[in-house]
């Protein structure tokens, strides 16, 4: 369920974000910014939205690496719906809007 949340979150990001056009004109900026706001307040409470692989796989490298003391597991086994579920929703997002332009 959190690969599906991962997935549903960043389609949708990348989804708006093709179709805006150009959106560093006029209000598209703020509405980039309550596209993100509202994907994190919808979705986020299950994983965080990482919306990019490397806002999850960065930190957890960094923790893996350095000597934090007292520190947990890495969790190297649930890395992947951070790194997959993005990258999945967006290529698919992508596909999409080829499809739609056709």
């Amino acid at each position: 369920f959190n690969f599906l949340s991962e997935f549903i979150a960043t389609f949708t990001f990348i989804f708006v974000l093709l179709n805006l056009g150009n959106f560093t004109s006029g209000l598209k900026p703020l509405m980039v910014g309550l596209v993100i706001a509202v994907i994190g307040t919808c979705l986020g409470s299950t994983t965080g939205f990482a919306l990019n692989p490397a806002r999850d796989w960065s930190p957890r490298l960094a923790y893996t690496v350095l000597p934090v003391p007292n520190k947990g597991k890495s969790e190297w086994s649930y890395a992947w719906v951070p790194m997959l579920g993005p990258l999945a929703g967006s290529l698919f997002a992508c596909w999409m809007e080829q499809l739609a332009v056709i």
